[in-house]
């Protein structure tokens, strides 16, 4: 079994996974903020992996300067700066791919599927297609299993997203959630001649990426009648940080509730996906479901 060893130089993003088990030489290149590490074969494929992360972190870097140099705010400033560090991120995700791809028999890219296998932007097609790249020892193997099953979750997810519970025509149900000052608000109270109601979380990507077409759209339309309410699915736990998020992405102008154990209300809409949302008029009835972008249209 390998064992797997996570160094830090002096914060999260400098950091080496080191495969122990065989030997290792660790050099660390100050003025680029890299590990190199050699010494067996286990420590190569993943110095491999690591370089993928250090060109996102580089660039990342590279990057938050530029938008520091910025005539901005400094709200304005964070919030380039998250829309940029999850696009890049995701980049760096998608460049892995090959090198998983490259060693079927290494326990180490079975180690390194996991942000493959949760990054929302790339289809459960494709991540059992890797799956299934592995090779019988590695796919049978306690963690291939345990791994295995994250892609059978994810395929259940895009599945479920063809037959949703609720769909156009349908009343999705009245409900009751405290917004970020934990006022409990009735969902009815904020309807408007049509509603746009978001299922978002802080840390899906996608979600927070789709959060300025979701602004632009309220700008857009409001004066026809437009409210949007955001539920996002947080746990309570993740409180602050949701009401960081709020701030950070500028959507006070929104109505945002987050999901409460006393609600059933996202229980019962079944969300499985996120973001998922769903236009409906002033009496709850759903008119259209999942819009993006451009084809956030209101006659």
């Amino acid at each position: 079994m390998t064992v797997i060893a996570k160094i830090f130089l002096s914060d999260r993003y400098n950091e080496v996974k080191v495969m122990l088990g065989e030997p290792v030489e660790l050099t660390y290149e100050s003025d680029k903020k890299h590990f190199i590490t050699k010494g067996g074969p286990l420590n190569k494929i993943g110095q491999e992996f690591q370089d993928v992360y250090w060109e996102y972190r580089y660039k990342r870097d590279s990057t938050f300067a530029e938008i520091d140099r910025m005539d901005a705010t400094a709200w304005e400033k964070n919030d380039e700066k998250s829309v940029s560090e999850r696009n890049l991120f995701s980049i760096a995700i998608n460049k892995t791919i090959p090198i998983l791809l490259k060693y079927p028999t290494s326990e180490v890219a079975l180690f390194n599927f996991g942000p493959v296998i949760y990054q929302q932007t790339i289809p459960s097609d494709i991540v059992l297609e890797i799956f299934n790249n592995f090779s019988p020892s590695i796919k049978e193997s306690e963690y291939g299993k345990y791994r295995f099953k994250d892609v059978q979750d994810k395929i259940s997810q895009e599945e479920y997203l063809k037959n949703p519970a609720f769909t156009v025509g349908m009343t999705i149900p009245k409900f009751e959630l405290p917004n970020q000052h934990s006022k409990w608000i009735k969902s009815d109270s904020k309807y408007g001649k049509y509603t746009l109601i978001d299922f978002w979380s802080t840390w899906c990507t996608p979600c927070r990426n789709e959060t300025p077409n979701l602004l632009a759209a309220l700008k857009n339309y409001q004066q026809k009648g437009l409210e949007i309410i955001t539920v996002s699915v947080d746990v309570n736990a993740d409180l602050q940080i949701w009401q960081n998020a709020i701030k950070q992405d500028k959507m006070e102008g929104l109505t945002n509730l987050i999901d409460d154990p006393k609600s059933n209300f996202v229980r019962e809409m079944k969300v499985s996906a996120l973001p998922t949302n769903y236009l409906i008029d002033q009496d709850g009835k759903i008119i259209a479901t999942n819009l993006r972008g451009s084809s956030f249209k209101i006659s």
